[in-house]
């Protein structure tokens, strides 16, 4: 098997193995035959063919018509018959891979997704391998924005050889019996994702805590899933600016300036009453140890780490509110029913060390 430059698979048959030699066949037949009648003239006198004498002969050499039928069967099987299947597999497989579709933009207003221009992605078969009791295909990726001509589409490396730059998904989370297919996604694609979100606007401000407190947005956020510590669960890395409020604007540029990591869980809900499936990605607490703020931020450089500790606490009193209500920072993103032509129900959703999400899904909703 093997990816073509044109996108299709290309699955040729080499040879063919039979254990036609060590089958026992058995021959035999309804008697009396149905034969033609033969009659045949010598001398005026009629010969009628011995019917039951031509049965005999038939049973004693039923041994050999057996040796030559197999000899016939494995020569065939040997020399015809991969070609044979060639050009039915051929037949049977689609001229093409490339999937292409659309989907909702991350981060797009709640209520509005509908009422905006669809990102298009496609994917590209590449790389077509056995890894142990599996079988691999590799997926460039490729997603752009419609409504930003100036923005490029971006492709992912879907290489995950020796020479690749991501190593391979572990596909750890879940009994190899209990899915048919796993579709994993490296994080560069969902960053690029966030990427052209962020520069349509999404995303610029962030709620922060209940308290009516936002978090501005001063580049694209990052996901990180390398080294994911539990199944659902990611680091959004992101450079947030906030207005400064009473005292601290004695101390601090207007805006502060600082990066801070959220742990991020990703929900998948099912398919239900003919609606897709979908994606949600909420935000569980800030990680305090994380904030860094930015020296040119501050008036007076000594007071750095006094301000820094001021954004501590604040964070510290929005992981409260974290706890009890997670903040749902893209909801509801909608995940194809297909893949490449493949009719798939989605199972589960997880995140893998390797720097992957992996949802697990199962053929045509098949129930085990």
């Amino acid at each position: 098997m093997r990816i073509k430059e044109t996108g299709s698979m290309e699955l040729r048959v080499l040879g063919v193995q039979t254990s036609l030699d060590a089958v026992d066949l058995e021959m035999g037949f309804d008697r009396p035959l149905h034969l033609p009648k033969v009659e045949v003239l010598v001398d005026g006198h009629p010969i009628s063919l011995n019917q039951a004498a031509l049965e005999r002969e038939l049973l004693k050499l039923k041994d050999r018509y057996l040796e030559v039928l197999q000899v016939y069967l494995d020569r065939f099987a040997e020399e015809q018959l991969p070609g044979k299947i060639n050009e039915m597999v051929q037949q049977m497989l689609p001229q093409t891979l490339v999937e292409g579709n659309e989907m909702d933009a991350l981060g797009a207003p709640v209520g509005q997704a509908k009422f905006q221009t669809k990102f298009k992605w496609w994917l590209s078969p590449q790389e077509l391998k056995r890894d142990g009791g599996n079988l691999f295909i590799g997926l460039a990726a490729s997603v752009r924005d419609p409504s930003k001509a100036s923005i490029e589409a971006m492709s992912t490396d879907w290489s995950c050889s020796d020479e690749g730059m991501r190593s391979m998904p572990t596909f750890s989370g879940a009994n190899p019996t209990d899915y048919d297919l796993a579709l994993s996604l490296n994080q560069d694609l969902v960053n690029q994702l966030l990427n052209l979100s962020f520069a349509r606007g999404y995303f610029e401000q962030i709620p922060y805590g209940k308290a009516g407190d936002m978090l501005a947005m001063t580049a694209a956020p990052e996901l990180i899933l390398t080294g994911a510590q539990a199944k659902d669960r990611g680091i959004l890395r992101l450079q947030v600016a906030k207005k400064p409020k009473g005292i601290e604007k004695f101390f601090v540029e207007n805006p502060l300036l600082f990066n801070l990591d959220m742990s991020v869980r990703l929900v998948l809900s099912p398919a239900k009453d003919g609606a897709p499936s979908r994606i949600s990605v909420l935000v569980d607490q800030i990680d305090e140890n994380s904030v860094k703020v930015k020296r040119e931020s501050v008036k007076l450089g000594f007071l750095t780490s006094m301000v820094e500790r001021s954004v501590k606490k604040n964070i510290r009193r929005a992981n409260v509110d974290y706890r009890t209500e997670p903040m749902a920072l893209a909801k509801d993103i909608a995940i194809p029913s297909e893949v490449v032509g493949i009719p798939l129900v989605f199972q589960s959703l997880q995140s893998d060390p390797a720097g992957y999400v992996v949802v697990y899904m199962e053929y045509g909703g098949q129930k085990r």
